[in-house]
């Protein structure tokens, strides 16, 4: 993470925690919580004079602009995110802030995250299905930790497969 002025890594890394859990309440699909945090970093590497007080604001509208390109049925009600801030946003607001997400990443939505690479490396190396979802706990561990910016998504995928086959003991860490 970028130098920023009002948010720590630990402000994002609760930030964070807080929205994987709303994301699994709301039972989205792994992109969107790899995308949503895209778009936050990428926020604030080009905004870094953010109130801490609008971090969550910040997180609850990616959030809902993640949703919309990623899921197909689990869009959240506007109405339902307002209720998981505890009243402290308003509707307009998170729409709002999403309009800025939107601005500020320049109307690009598309992400490279890393379940774009993790899912299809999985399937051909035949990654039993135990071991997929160590892998993506693991990755999903990973978004809390800002040291893991500096590498490249297809990096994170190979090397959490890498990384599990290791613990497994895998005879063979990648067949041909």
């Amino acid at each position: 993470m970028p130098e920023h002025k009002t948010i720590g890594e630990q402000d994002r890394a609760k930030l964070i925690d807080w929205l994987c859990k709303l994301h699994y309440k709301f039972k989205m699909f792994p992109g969107t919580l790899f995308t949503m945090v895209s778009y936050i970093d990428q926020y604030l590497a080009v905004n870094n004079e953010l109130p801490l007080s609008e971090l969550q604001l910040l997180g609850i509208a990616a959030l809902f602009a993640a949703a919309k390109f990623e899921e197909t049925y689990q869009v959240p009600p506007l109405k339902q995110l307002v209720t998981c801030c505890s009243y402290q946003y308003t509707a307009q607001q998170i729409l709002q802030k999403e309009a800025d997400i939107i601005k500020i990443l320049d109307f690009k939505l598309i992400s490279n995250s890393v379940v774009r690479f993790f899912e299809p490396y999985s399937k051909i190396i035949g990654l039993e299905l135990k071991n997929y979802h160590l892998a993506q706990y693991i990755l999903e561990l990973s978004l809390i930790q800002p040291r893991f910016l500096k590498y490249q998504p297809s990096m994170l995928a190979v090397s959490v497969i890498y990384l599990i086959k290791k613990i497994r003991k895998s005879e063979s860490i990648w067949s041909t």
